[in-house]
């Protein structure tokens, strides 16, 4: 069984400290937006500057940083690979993968979804700060035309489960059933997220109580 490992600091000014090596901590930003009626999700397509996958599409996601939180992570990652600002308040951790069978070069990811409606989202500007070469494209594809793509990390999966779950049951397609409490379940990120709000008052939410 591996374990982790310690390693000693040959130079500069923390020469000669030991420190120990372990598994690496990711966020993925699933950033859902709906435009003139169609969900689609923001994607990033992969340049040669990335060690893996290149040429594959993702939702954005990186290593998170010593003095950041995972939201924080989050709203970096997405202005470095795609351009767009937003705010760390607006991303809500879903999921934390840990299996080490299954995760990419066994890093621990902490998922996040954030939804945005119509024009609230403000315009792409030029990304900076991330790697040389790190991406070739940025677009919202939309969910019904995924699987046209070829993604890394087995995203085109999550997408759809996220989607489903989380962003489905907002639409006029579906109703809301008792299974769908999550994103009614959290009202902290319901307060900060206020047409998400609306939305659910005016569609959906009916009888159904928000839960603290």
């Amino acid at each position: 069984m591996e374990k982790n490992w310690s390693y000693k600091i040959p130079d500069g000014p923390h020469a000669g400290k030991v420190l120990w090596s372990g598994r690496y901590c990711c966020v993925a930003a699933f950033v859902f937006r709906r435009i003139e009626g169609i969900w689609t999700i923001l994607a990033n397509k992969r340049g040669p500057g990335t060690p893996d996958f290149q040429g594959c599409w993702n939702a954005v996601c990186g290593f998170l940083e010593a003095n950041e939180s995972a939201e924080q992570c989050c709203s970096r990652e997405v202005f470095e690979e795609t351009g767009y600002e937003i705010k760390p308040e607006r991303f809500l951790q879903v999921f934390t993968h840990t299996d080490p069978e299954t995760s990419n070069n066994a890093n621990v990811t902490i998922r996040h979804l954030a939804i945005f409606f119509e024009h609230e989202l403000g315009s792409r500007q030029t990304p900076d700060g991330g790697e040389d070469q790190e991406v070739d494209a940025v677009s919202w594809i939309a969910i019904d035309e995924i699987d046209n793509y070829k993604w890394a990390f087995n995203h085109e999966r999550i997408i759809k489960d996220l989607f489903y779950n989380y962003i489905y049951p907002l639409t006029e397609y579906s109703p809301l059933s008792p299974g769908d409490y999550f994103i009614l379940g959290n009202r902290k990120w319901l307060q900060k997220n206020p047409l998400v709000k609306k939305i659910l008052k005016t569609k959906v939410l009916g009888t159904f109580e928000l839960y603290d």
